[in-house]
């Protein structure tokens, strides 16, 4: 049976050193995922899709909220102005050092946020979650 691929994920995190980390995580996937970009902020985020067609855009972000310049619930802001204007299938998934049940409620409220992991948690079972979210 052929394992299912995510064509486009997207990951918005100022932190260098965990996104190599997970750029190193997700090499093991890297057959099931066709491209991935790296952002250093929401802001540099939501320039890059307000550039892309709905076919170009990613199955999946996954997002920081702890971040400068434009944090991510900023970001989840922005997107959701983004979305009435050109609706796409992107969904979020958040990925962040915050624990705070406040920050959590508020992230999940957004309709295109399907799930919340803390950085410290993530694991080979959430990047498969994360492959399977993208490709539903």
């Amino acid at each position: 049976m052929e394992q299912t691929k995510l064509k486009k994920l997207f990951v918005a995190d100022d932190d260098t050193v965990f996104s190599y980390l997970l750029e190193f995580k997700l090499e093991k996937f890297k057959d099931r995922i066709l491209e991935l970009n790296f952002f250093k902020n929401g802001l540099e985020l939501i320039n890059e899709l307000k550039k892309l067609s709905e076919e170009e855009t990613p199955e999946i972000i996954l997002l920081d909220l702890n971040m400068d310049i434009m944090s991510g619930l900023e970001f989840l802001e922005e997107f959701k102005d983004l979305q009435k204007l050109n609706p796409t299938k992107t969904k979020v998934i958040i990925l962040s050092t915050s624990n705070w049940t406040e920050d959590r409620s508020k992230a999940l409220s957004y309709d295109f946020v399907i799930d919340y992991f803390t950085k410290s948690k993530i694991e080979e079972e959430q990047f498969e979650k994360i492959i399977e979210y993208g490709t539903r």
